[in-house]
């Protein structure tokens, strides 16, 4: 609820010139929470219990609550229509039943009944929920919308760009304390880099909009971020220097900022201000839809791999290894090391072993996931090029 009524705030509160620096502010303050969240989160974990991470938002909620009462103005619509009740249910079990799938995909495989039956039901729902869309006299997303490729693409492009943003946070938090062993505060401060970077990128992003053009910096950002995973799907190994990690991570975190606030302004100055809180909500269903999507299908991937790595190890593993055990080590790299940990040190040769495996196996299925995100962000730079306008075009009443 809080998410979409930033933007239309926004677009509501200032006049069209200066909104893409606004927006580029609202970015930057994004990326700011990406690097911080992680941060704060593994100083309580070190420090305090693990229920603290909770209690911590009370305060920001209290902050919140105040300072907007205070500080935030009203921006009504005054023909608002009725809530669209079906495409709401629609559009919450379409999605629903097509991240399930994807999810469980990584389990039982991609042609198993539930998941085959799982896209099925995905496919019939989100249909209908377009057809009931286009039909609707209160509709909650008009699909003439659509037809304004400088809304439409940027959705896509912010689709694609959440994609990929969940999917290195997702392997890299994993990566550095799974396998490098970094503690959670070390792993929080090892991400800091991609926040700070989001930071300056989302600051600067609307001066190089404006001097450059939203289409050219959003398919330069996108060719960056594209670039950038595919550095990790070659270089990723069980002991890659963290210094090379860097790279990645300031490369990977500058095309976002490139992506981000041209895009969402593309998004926000399509379609009339007094529309802006469908344009909002539709922006941030699109990054929540991405990351959804990110996790649910690059998991699926790593998942995958590293299942189909490790099982040999497992197979071979002594026969006095409970059936649990074998089927927790298959189940993740966290399995695996929990499993390894509970070995006598008489048998230190059968815990490496579990180790390395489980180790290589979650690198192996990092690296393929990278290779997958390169590719869908560089989709993003394609429809960028191709379908983008340079100009944006504007959605009449």
């Amino acid at each position: 609820m809080i998410f979409p009524s930033t933007l239309s705030i926004i677009s509501a509160t200032f006049p069209a010139d200066e909104r893409p620096r606004a927006f580029g502010i609202w970015a930057a303050i994004f990326g700011l929470g990406v690097g911080i969240g992680p941060l704060i989160g593994g100083f309580l974990l070190r420090f305090f219990s693990w229920e603290s991470v909770f209690y911590v938002n009370l305060p920001v909620a209290a902050i919140a609550i105040i300072g907007g009462a205070r500080f935030i103005s009203e921006s009504r619509d005054d023909q608002a229509p009725r809530p669209d009740v079906p495409g709401v249910l629609l559009s919450i079990t379409g999605l629903v039943a097509l991240v399930y799938g994807i999810i469980t995909a990584g389990e039982l495989g991609w042609t198993a009944p539930t998941v085959l039956l799982s896209f099925a039901v995905a496919a019939v729902l989100i249909t209908a929920f377009g057809v009931w869309e286009a039909r609707s006299p209160n509709a909650m997303l008009p699909m003439r919308f659509f037809r304004n490729p400088s809304f439409t693409v940027a959705n896509l492009v912010l689709v694609l760009m959440t994609f990929s943003l969940f999917a290195l946070g997702f392997f890299l938090s994993q990566y550095f304390q799974s396998v490098l062993g970094f503690d959670p505060l070390l792993a929080g401060a090892a991400s800091l880099p991609v926040a700070i970077t989001l930071v300056i990128g989302g600051v600067n992003s609307s001066r190089i909009a404006a001097r450059f053009g939203t289409k050219l910096t959003i398919a330069a950002g996108s060719l960056l971020v594209s670039a950038a995973l595919a550095y990790y799907a070659v270089l990723l190994t069980p002991t890659t220097p963290y210094a090379l990690i860097f790279i990645g991570q300031v490369a990977f975190a500058a095309g976002i900022s490139l992506m981000v606030s041209p895009a969402t302004n593309s998004v926000m100055q399509s379609i009339p201000v007094r529309k802006a809180g469908i344009g909002s909500a539709m922006n941030d269903t699109t990054r929540q839809l991405g990351g959804a999507l990110g996790i649910a299908i690059l998991g699926s991937v790593l998942n995958g791999v590293y299942r189909a790595s490790v099982a040999s190890t497992v197979a071979a593993l002594p026969e006095t290894v409970p059936e649990a055990a074998r089927e927790a080590i298959l189940r993740s790299i966290q399995g695996a090391h929990v499993v390894a940990s509970q070995i006598p040190e008489a048998f230190a040769s059968v815990t490496q072993t579990i180790l390395n495996a489980a180790n290589e196996g979650f690198v192996a299925g990092a690296r393929q996931g990278m290779a997958v995100g390169a590719a869908v962000v560089f989709l993003a730079f394609v429809a960028t090029v191709v379908f983008l306008p340079a100009t944006i075009q504007r959605t009449t009443e």
